[in-house]
This record gives C-alpha cells, structure tokens and sequence, in this order.
C-alpha cells in the first residue's frame, strides 16, 4: 500500500504471530490465545503513534504510515493489546491457538 518496504520494527509488536489472516486478531477480542505455556486475553485493538512514522534505523520521518491505514482500512490501527490470564514460558516458534 506504501509503494515502500517497511520494517516491522516500527510497530515494536511484542509478539508476531505467523499464520493468521490480516487483521484476523480484530476479531479476537475478548478471546483467549494460548501461546507456548501461556495464555493470554485479547483485550483492545492498537491505535497507532506517529512513531510508526520514522524509519527506526535512521531515525528520520519518511513514511506516513497512519494516513496510508486510514486510507487503505478506514483506521489506524495496528495490532491487539493483550492481558495474561495464564503466566508460562513463551518461545519463538511456539505455536499458538484461540483458546
């Protein structure tokens, strides 16, 4: 949509999850998701900062990022918060599941 490559770096995301349909986690909420050993509630989507707005290895503004998901999905958001409901070791390459 950015006509750009851009790092997934800039959403400083604490968890990538492989295998699921764009923006499917908005559809989660209120949900659990079990991961490794832990089990977490989706709590809330992200509203995204300007951050996402600068390229995170040299710190300059070189994308508009917000204005592009507004344009493209009619909001700025990116990604889910999420609450521990189970605490327990979590590793990449876990796989994971609504629970």
């Amino acid at each position: 949509r950015m006509g750009m490559e851009l790092s997934p770096d800039r959403w400083r995301g604490n968890l990538w999850l492989d295998g699921a349909a764009p923006w499917a986690e908005f559809g989660w909420i209120g949900q659990n998701i079990r991961i490794g050993g832990a089990v977490l509630k989706i709590v809330e989507r992200i509203t995204r900062c300007n951050a996402t707005k600068v390229d995170p290895e040299t710190g300059v503004v070189n994308a508009d990022t917000l204005g592009a998901l507004e344009a493209g999905f009619g909001h700025q958001d990116f990604g889910v918060y999420a609450e521990v409901v189970e605490s327990g070791p979590i590793a990449v390459g876990d796989e994971w599941r609504l629970a």
